[in-house]
């Protein structure tokens, strides 16, 4: 027998219970994760993530074809967030200097491409307002010139002039 499968933790563990509530409130899918194995045989906590999406899982096979069953299942790579020898509330704070999500304001970089795509939109709606102006420019301009011209406004509006 290992040590790390007879005793869980280490002396300088804080309390566990509220450690895993202070993850949840920092982010509820965060948990705590005894593994024997690591260290040498002498174990370590892992702080892991639980995933949010339903992977397939195959159960058995019938009539030649295999029935999946829906379940959410961790991968290592993906789930692992970081070992820990010893639970402490410093976690927390390398939790929040890790999260690539936290540091980066998403927000306002959303707002900032929104006004940028609003003010590409503005700049066209604008360009092709300038272009219809130009073009009933001319063609009120026609129009002047073959009422002073004499002729009747009916013919220019019907097409016959």
């Amino acid at each position: 027998m290992k040590t790390g499968r007879i005793v869980t933790g280490s002396v300088l563990d804080c309390n566990k219970k509220y450690l895993e509530r202070a993850l949840k409130d920092y982010d509820k899918q965060l948990y705590l994760k005894w593994n024997p194995d690591k260290n040498k045989g002498v174990g370590c906590w892992e702080v892991r993530r639980k995933p949010e999406i339903l992977t397939p899982v195959p159960r058995w096979e019938y009539n030649g074809h295999i029935v999946f069953d829906m379940q959410y299942k961790e991968h290592d790579l993906v789930h692992h967030i970081m070992d820990v020898p010893a639970l402490n509330y410093n976690i927390l704070t390398r939790l929040r200097e890790m999260d690539t999500w936290n540091t980066k304001n998403w927000a306002s970089e959303l707002e900032y491409q929104e006004d940028k795509q609003r003010d590409k939109a503005y700049d066209e709606n604008r360009a092709n307002l300038r272009y219809a102006i130009s073009q009933h420019k001319r063609a009120m301009s026609d129009f002047y010139e073959h009422i002073r011209s004499g002729r009747n406004p009916a013919e220019f509006l019907s097409g016959n002039w």
